[in-house]
């Protein structure tokens, strides 16, 4: 226990290091890591959460983010990273910029979760230093979940190894430190992705449930249970109760709006596919397997839970070792047993609910647990896959270890090995600049702008989907510096006016509409203050505009930057 801290310390700052490569040499404070779209969306609700509940002081303000006006309690409609929270704000407190404060808070939380899985493991398995630092590595830095975390949210899925380790040994032990540290890491883990509460709660039931019903009959419900009447016992039922005061309820209000859910033919678009788990995705994160972008196809990314080829051999070896070898000792086959369940429940609901017109467990599962017909991207169950291979691979080494132990270089050929497997790993990432305010509209508009006022802000369409997502996390950005609010978001649900609008804008791109039109819709929703980025709109209608709007009198427009209009409409106050 006491090397195996240490090893954790090391293979966590490791694997941070490699993990986050590609930034080194780059201002942090202005480079986006891994993504250029979703990871844009993810810093501002980061920032969102520090201004709030530290800048404003308004912390029951936290759910009602300045986007989707003129709805309420915006910010359900995709994750809120508020236990990241946690370290985020300390560290911007201490005068790091955003993107810094982001990067380094995802960081520790590698960094803990390493140490966390290395002591429940230390409990489970007699792993050499070796075969622990291996087990570390592919466990959290592995190909299996690296290659999901450009979506910054699911560094919540580093939490999930370490919950479902302290689960088991609570069953095994009935210690209810244990699950009061179960409990802990479910609760921050889900306050970082919401989809990872049905997603943990349907493994633990097909995985955990069985031994805990023999736990049961082997040890008696009074002697399993009777350490919860203590504090630990307040303690986790406070824990649940903060998660569902501070999180889920407002989940759970939103899914009672008329907004539109998640739909199975959309879980079906980012579901896994057989073959992801022993060949290399073409959306691949590895040096080793990622492609060219035009080869590339869209959703790649979500069944990239290939673990790489020396892991794989590892792993395999391990299972027959384990299944095969009376002298195996590394884990009880209670573990063994466990760690098979969890395997095959994540690899079979990666596979959504089809396999061609299948219909497959994740089908029936989402009528039956709460929450989880929402999960709009069954491939992310792969990324629990990591624990199993994670361990069965060290097994794995432990055996061949083991078997070469005569020849006098066993610990040579294993460290050669496990450094192979480091290799192999080694993610590969882009990075992209990204200036919120480039050209400093945004902070003349703050000087213009009331606070809390909704405005509108044109282009919203781009050439494409992609260039949308852009541009809207690039309003969102603004919000954070002047103050207002907007009508546009980005998550796993839109508004009626969000959308209503972008369509209304793409109807402007397409000469089928004028702008006395957006003019008539902000006078329906009382914005009084319009954006318009005229140099994002074809040239002809950038002329036309602009002399349209100066012959209007009734119409007051600054300019905030070169071919940065606003336009304020009457009863528009500064």
């Amino acid at each position: 226990m006491r090397l195996r801290l240490p090893i954790a310390l090391i293979v966590g700052v490791l694997g941070t290091a490699l993990l986050f490569h590609s930034l080194l040499g780059q201002p942090f404070s202005s480079t986006l890591w891994a993504d250029n779209y979703d990871a844009r969306l993810l810093s501002w609700i980061a920032e969102w959460g520090y201004q709030v509940i530290v800048v404003r002081g308004s912390p029951l303000d936290f759910w009602n983010a300045p986007s989707f006006y003129p709805h309420t309690g915006t910010l359900a409609y995709s994750d809120s990273l508020l236990s990241l929270q946690l370290l985020y704000t300390p560290i911007r407190l201490l005068g790091a910029a955003p993107l810094t404060a982001l990067y380094l808070s995802l960081a520790l939380l590698c960094v803990a979760a390493c140490m966390l899985s290395a002591s429940a493991m230390s409990r489970l398995c007699k792993f050499g230093p070796i075969e622990t630092a291996l087990a570390l590595l592919v466990l959290h830095f592995g190909l299996s979940i690296v290659g999901y975390l450009p979506h910054y949210q699911l560094f919540g899925f580093q939490l999930a190894a370490p919950f479902f380790l302290y689960t088991f040994l609570w069953i095994r032990d009935a210690q209810p430190k244990d699950l009061f540290v179960a409990a802990l890491l479910f609760v921050l883990a889900t306050c970082m992705a919401a989809y990872l509460l049905p997603m943990l709660v349907t493994l633990a039931l097909i995985c955990l449930l069985p031994f805990f019903i023999q736990s049961l009959r082997a040890r008696g419900i009074a002697a399993q249970l009777r350490p919860l009447g203590s504090v630990w016992g307040v303690l986790i039922v406070t824990l649940l109760i903060t998660l569902y005061l501070a999180q889920v309820r407002h989940y759970l209000r939103l899914e009672k709006s008329t907004i539109a859910v998640s739909s199975y033919s959309e879980a079906w678009l980012y579901s896994g596919k057989p073959w992801s788990l022993i060949l290399p995705a073409k959306g691949g994160n590895s040096l080793w397997y990622t492609p060219p972008p035009h080869k590339a196809r869209f959703g790649d990314a979500e069944r990239a839970y290939f673990p790489g080829y020396l892991v794989l051999a590892l792993f395999s070896f391990g299972i027959i070792r384990a299944s095969k070898s009376s002298s195996f000792s590394e884990f009880s086959p209670h573990t063994s047993a466990f760690l098979l369940f969890l395997f095959v429940s994540a690899f079979v609901l990666a596979l959504g609910p089809y396999v061609h017109s299948f219909r497959m467990p994740f089908f029936y599962l989402g009528h039956i647990v709460p929450g989880l017909e929402h999960v709009r991207a069954p491939g992310r169950f792969g990324i629990l896959l990591s624990l199993p291979l994670a361990i069965f691979a060290a097994a794995g080494l432990a055996q061949l270890r083991s078997s070469l132990k005569a020849s006098g270089k066993s610990a040579w050929i294993c460290g050669l090995v496990a450094l192979l497997v480091l290799v192999e790993l080694v993610p590969s990432y882009r990075t992209f600049h990204f200036d919120s305010d480039a050209d400093g509209a945004y902070k003349s508009l703050a000087k213009l702008l009331p606070a809390a006022s909704p405005i509108i802000e044109l282009p919203i369409a781009g050439g494409d989907n992609l260039k949308s997502i852009s541009r809207i996390t690039e309003q969102l950005h603004g919000t954070l510096i002047h103050g207002g609010r907007v009508f546009v978001g980005y998550g796993a649900k839109n508004s009626p006016e969000a959308e209503a609008l972008a369509y209304l804008d793409l109807k402007l791109f397409r000469g089928k509409a004028r702008f006395r039109d957006i003019i008539h819709f902000a006078e329906q929703h009382g914005v009084s203050h319009i954006i318009v980025r005229f140099a994002r709109y074809p040239r002809a209608m950038q002329d036309r505009w602009e002399k349209a709007l100066h012959n209007k009198s009734a119409i007051n427009v600054r300019w905030l930057a070169p071919k940065v209009a606003l336009v304020m409409l009457p009863g528009a106050h500064t």
